[in-house]
């Protein structure tokens, strides 16, 4: 009885150093670097749409990943501002181009991150109300990280629930490109 127990320990602990192995595998053959791009269409003006992205302030009442925010003091005359998330995380970030009401930059303003990434935040004006393209562009250095990412999440995940979310706040169902 006691071998068998040995047996069954020693092969799931096989089956989870496996998995990581696979997972490291899958970070070696992705690339450190990407882009992903998603456009959100919506019935909204597009000064209507660049209040939302702009105030984010008040994104915790739409954004329901989100505990928080916290102003920091700016860098280096930038908006500076903490993501508090709702499982304890948090994300600083920085606001590092503006140009109301169609474009925002915001950049991750933590180094020490096993990520870094820029989000463009494109508004333009449509026939029925506008878009917003988001290019995220990110470096998961960590191949083992990456792995994660890429088998767990995608890269898309983060944009599309953002838009998702923003579609809601709007009343509306997300049409996402």
């Amino acid at each position: 009885m006691k071998k068998k127990l040995i047996y069954v320990v020693l092969f799931h602990m096989a089956l989870i150093v496996t998995f990581a192995l696979c997972l490291l595998c899958v970070g070696l053959l992705t690339p450190k670097q990407h882009t992903v791009t998603k456009t959100l269409m919506t019935k909204q003006k597009p000064e209507i749409v660049w209040q939302a992205i702009n105030d984010f302030q008040s994104q915790s009442s739409w954004r329901t990943e989100l505990e928080r925010v916290e102003r920091m003091p700016d860098s280096n005359g930038k908006e500076l501002w903490k993501e508090v998330y709702k499982n304890g995380d948090s994300l600083p970030l920085e606001k590092t181009e503006s140009n109301a009401p169609y474009k925002l930059v915001r950049t991750i303003a933590d180094p020490e991150l096993p990520f870094s990434g820029v989000w463009e935040m494109e508004v333009k004006s449509q026939a029925n109300g506008s878009t917003l393209t988001i290019t995220e562009r990110g470096e998961v250095p960590n191949p083992f990280f990456r792995g994660v990412v890429k088998v767990f999440f995608g890269y898309e995940h983060t944009i599309i629930h953002y838009e998702t979310e923003l579609a809601k706040k709007f009343g509306e169902q997300a049409v996402i490109h």
